[in-house]
């Protein structure tokens, strides 16, 4: 997967978004941190819990430190990294946990903005944190790329 660079909105992290056809898509890229803030727009209602989990899986072995979920049914894929960060880097400590949010009600350039300006994770990973990825699967790379080109601004609700 290619991702394309954004103008960056935040000077410590380089902002970038990627289209997948699929979940099975969600690796294989390069990025430029040793980890980053990850947002996942995708419609898992038909997909297997293990697929989501072998994705999940894929994403925190590239690096995710802070997981943001949207779409129809990202509660569950949500709970995929739960399990996915177990299986890579074991038991949670106190200062080591992948942090991750669900946003199932809320307009996806309000969780754009949310990843690129709030979104800091545990302490284990807030210096090696270089980088926010906005990630489509099936379709909605270009509303994320005209947010994000337009430098994620915050809109009034």
């Amino acid at each position: 997967m290619n991702l394309k660079k954004h103008p960056a909105v935040r000077g410590d992290r380089v902002v970038l978004s990627g289209e997948a056809p699929s979940l099975g898509d969600l690796r294989g890229f390069a990025v430029p941190a040793k980890n980053f803030v990850v947002v996942v727009a995708a419609d898992t209602r038909d997909e297997k819990k293990g697929d989501m989990v072998e994705a999940a899986v894929a994403l925190v072995r590239a690096g995710a430190s802070y997981v943001c979920c949207w779409g129809p049914d990202c509660k569950r894929f949500h709970d995929c990294f739960d399990e996915a960060d177990l299986t890579v880097n074991g038991p949670r400590t106190n200062d080591r946990e992948l942090v991750t949010t669900w946003h199932k009600d809320e307009p996806l350039e309000e969780v754009l903005w949310f990843a690129v300006n709030t979104a800091w994770p545990s302490y284990a990973y807030e210096l090696t944190t270089g980088a926010v990825i906005a990630l489509s699967v099936g379709g909605l790379a270009s509303r994320i790329t005209r947010y994000l080109d337009a430098g994620a601004p915050l809109r009034d609700a």
